[in-house]
């Protein structure tokens, strides 16, 4: 019965001394990812990102609508807290809305289509790398020209970084694009 007991001590103390190993290999792993996370330096938004979200704040008015990529992390409507023609796709569809034919009217507005513009109300174009990549994903060229030399928007935002350039144009309401002309 000595042996016995000898022997059941033995394996607890090899069941304790076990479980003790693992929990602290198991600290130590959380211990390291908190370390390792802490010091990573990639983050949802840039410093461009949050400047434009920041100026979209102080600078528009808060029942704006915004011409933008359908990002679901674009700056405009998460750091600036305007409305946009359209979200995020994948999140229209996970709920069950139908988005293809505003997503079509986006390519079309994008591309230079006036009247849509009007007919949805919007008020600013933004023209930065979302809207690229945007455009890249759905197979059309963003028409600049358009914006930049139509007389109908105002530039009011500009910003360069290492993506290119983030623009952002006021759509000039009718009285606007009269005393443009004059």
């Amino acid at each position: 019965t000595s042996e016995k007991l000898r022997v059941k001590r033995l394996k607890s103390i090899i069941n304790l001394t076990l479980l003790s190993l693992i929990t602290i290999v198991l600290i130590l792993g959380g211990i390291i990812n908190i370390i390792r996370t802490g010091q990573e330096k990639i983050f949802l938004w840039s410093s461009t990102d949050v400047k434009l979200g920041q100026w979209v704040r102080e600078n528009t008015p808060p029942d704006s609508l915004f011409l933008t990529s359908s990002a679901h992390n674009h700056p405009i409507p998460s750091l600036g807290g305007r409305q946009i023609v359209m979200g995020f796709e994948g999140w229209l569809f996970s709920h069950g809305l139908s988005y293809e034919k505003v997503r079509a009217d986006e390519v079309r507005m994008f591309q230079g289509e006036t009247s849509l513009l009007l007919e949805y109300g919007v008020d600013y174009v933004a023209l930065t790398p979302y809207e690229r990549y945007f455009a890249q994903g759905n197979g059309f060229n963003l028409n600049n020209s358009y914006f930049k030399n139509s007389g109908l928007f105002e530039l009011v935002y500009t910003e360069s970084s290492s993506q290119g350039a983030w623009e952002i144009y006021r759509v000039r309401k009718t009285d606007d694009r009269i005393r443009a002309s004059e």
